[in-house]
């Protein structure tokens, strides 16, 4: 996993799971129970960065902690995942960010992957 490698350059900063996850609709019951409304089918519906990594994180959510619901959102059906099994998740670090006024993209990438050979 990319965050286990060590970066000594404060312009790099570790990037949590919500950086590279799609924002899913929140919903809150009458009974106070907050679900995020995953639709079947949120690969091809939502912006999200792609890598195996994430979806896994996702689907993971939902067999471990979703159950089957209508999500409103799209008017069909899908997951419903408790907010704080969620947020637990996309608090996790999973990857890199930087600020391109700080930092070029080369050379942030280059410091990367120099980490990464070291580690």
């Amino acid at each position: 996993m990319q965050t286990q490698i060590q970066i000594n350059d404060n312009r790099i900063k570790l990037a949590p799971l919500r950086h590279f996850a799609p924002n899913f609709r929140c919903v809150t019951y009458g009974n106070g129970k907050t679900w995020v409304e995953i639709p079947d089918g949120w690969q091809s519906r939502y912006h999200w960065d792609g890598s195996a990594e994430t979806e896994e994180a996702i689907n993971r959510l939902c067999r471990e902690h979703g159950k089957r619901g209508r999500v409103y959102e799209c008017g069909g059906n899908g997951w419903l995942v408790p907010v704080a099994a969620w947020d637990a998740e996309m608090d996790k670090p999973a990857g890199w960010t930087w600020d391109r006024n700080e930092i070029t993209d080369a050379e942030a990438l280059a410091i990367i992957r120099k980490a990464k050979q070291v580690a």
